[in-house]
């Protein structure tokens, strides 16, 4: 007898399942997953792409198993240890069929730009995983400000970190769209509020933010209980390359 699940919500449950990984850094793949969207949105993407680059942002840790590991890639900007979790996830997503798409990109998330440009890798590739660590380390940048929601009082600096990578870490291109999504306060605003299940509404003034509206209402619950477990001893800013 066939067996049938909706694609959606294997995602999610792998999504919030990763969320525990990081104990006090709840909803790190959801805010890389938003940002990757928000920035496809900026370079006119279409809205299976963008989907496709916030789905990818979900599940990039996917090969992370431990605290200690994640606690390395959120407070040092370039750890050398950080391809061992994208092997890992590479692995793991490779044969699976449904989301085997991802394999690649997440192999290469933690590879910075110029080195992708000197091992060739096809330019469609390199930019979805360019996009996924740009984003990933904007959200490690912005980690310790989260828990008292000072993460807009902090952008400029974020952004100009950011920039000063480009060519080198990032693609000139697409630090230049996140710079332009990254500009308002809604953006750093959304990575701040919790999720909460009576807001979630279609926004019928930006219907592409639709397809992420059901995450964060899906999430609500286990934000809910990662809200009552004990608090893990406070995280140290990134140690800036």
């Amino acid at each position: 007898m066939p067996f049938h699940t909706d694609f959606r919500r294997i995602v999610l449950t792998l999504s919030d399942a990763l969320d525990l990984v990081g104990v006090d850094d709840v909803g790190h793949g959801k805010r890389v997953g938003i940002m990757a969207a928000e920035c496809a949105a900026v370079m006119g993407l279409e809205e299976d792409e963008r989907s496709f680059l916030f789905d990818l942002g979900l599940l990039h840790d996917i090969g992370v198993s431990s605290t200690r590991v994640h606690q390395h890639l959120v407070t040092e900007f370039d750890w050398p240890e950080a391809w061992r979790h994208c092997r890992t996830g590479h692995d793991l997503l490779a044969d699976f069929g449904p989301l085997s798409v991802m394999a690649e990109p997440i192999l290469h998330h933690h590879t910075p730009w110029n080195r992708l440009r000197d091992e060739d890798v096809p330019s469609e590739l390199a930019l979805r995983a360019n996009l996924i660590l740009l984003t990933d380390r904007v959200d490690a940048m912005a980690a310790s400000f989260h828990a008292d929601k000072t993460v807009l009082a902090h952008a400029e600096r974020i952004r100009d970190q950011i920039q000063s990578h480009s060519e080198t870490y990032f693609a000139p291109e697409l630090v230049a769209h996140f710079l332009e999504a990254s500009r308002t306060e809604a953006f750093w605003l959304r990575l701040e509020s919790p999720p909460r299940r009576r807001t979630c509404r279609p926004n019928s003034r930006n219907p592409s933010a639709n397809s992420w509206i059901s995450v964060t209402c899906a999430s609500s619950r286990s934000s809910s209980r990662a809200s009552s477990m004990p608090k893990a001893p406070s995280r140290p800013n990134i140690r800036w390359a």
